[in-house]
């Protein structure tokens, strides 16, 4: 017979309170080797038989194995069968029935998520109804969601408003499911913050300016000098700050020079005298 130990990974303790779910995972190995006998049902124990004798043997290591050392030393007696100290571990954790039951029902209204994860808290809520199941006092699983929204967090703040407005109220099983998507989501924008990005205006600018924005009276508008001298050598003249055009060369613009006519001589003019003396001459 194999160990126990993969089968039944929990570890009972009193002050876990986890015998319910260590009994479950027994069980269940027990029923697949046939063994179940050997801690339930009311035969009487065959110490004559050789092959049952070592079976329940191999129950009694797999229990001790299983359990803590306080939980030994409470139990642990000479000439025991597996079924004794079996019922000596359920009376151990189902003493003072009553007690429990106001305790367990006190923790689960009380019950707050605090720093743990949306599947960690779950697991606690689910591990309080499990044990009061146990104890015969069962809470259904309306109860188990409303006790999960009124301990989660701000951070669930969105989903637990949600769930009670669903037409179909859902199930704990359902319940949880929602509250590990939403887990995956916040850890998913802390890793991915949203980045913002704010442009400030002349009268908004970082370091001085009214706040208002426009009309301010500090406001003094852009010379178109400064920001020409700005601009990298080569970038067109449209540039705005952003994304140049890389090897832009300017086109060179021709100058037009305006001359004023040159002024031209005019002809000499005849004189009369001259003109009315020559032709007196040409009669005589």
């Amino acid at each position: 017979m194999s160990d126990v130990t993969p089968f039944v990974p929990i570890v009972l303790d009193l002050p876990v309170h986890n015998f319910y779910h260590w009994r479950h995972l027994c069980l269940v190995h027990l029923g697949r080797c046939s063994l179940r006998h050997h801690v339930e049902g009311d035969d009487a124990p065959a110490l004559a038989d050789f092959l049952w004798v070592k079976n329940d043997y191999a129950i009694l290591q797999w229990i001790y194995r299983g359990i803590s050392t306080e939980l030994f030393h409470l139990v642990v007696r000479d000439g025991v069968t597996a079924r004794d100290v079996w019922t000596a571990l359920r009376d151990l954790f189902q003493d003072n029935r009553d007690a429990r039951i106001s305790q367990l029902h006190t923790e689960l209204r009380t019950l707050a998520q605090g720093d743990n994860s949306a599947s960690a808290y779950c697991q606690r809520v689910k591990a309080i109804g499990d044990e009061l199941q146990e104890l015969d006092s069962r809470v259904d699983d309306r109860g188990l969601v409303h006790a999960l929204l009124n301990g989660l967090n701000e951070r669930y703040a969105q989903v637990a408003t949600l769930i009670p407005l669903l037409r179909l109220f859902p199930t704990f099983a359902e319940a949880r499911s929602m509250l590990q998507l939403e887990d995956l989501n916040l850890a998913r924008k802390a890793r991915n913050p949203q980045a913002f990005h704010t442009n400030y205006g002349p009268s908004c600018a970082p370091g001085g300016g009214s706040s208002s924005g426009y009309g301010s009276a500090n406001q003094q508008p852009r010379s178109s000098t400064a920001s020409s001298s700005t601009r990298p050598p080569g970038v067109s003249p449209n540039y705005k700050g952003k994304n140049p055009i890389p090897g832009y060369q300017p086109q060179r613009t021709r100058s037009l020079t305006l001359r004023a006519p040159t002024p031209q001589a005019a002809p000499p003019r005849a004189s009369c005298t001259n003109s009315s003396t020559s032709s007196a001459s040409d009669a005589i």
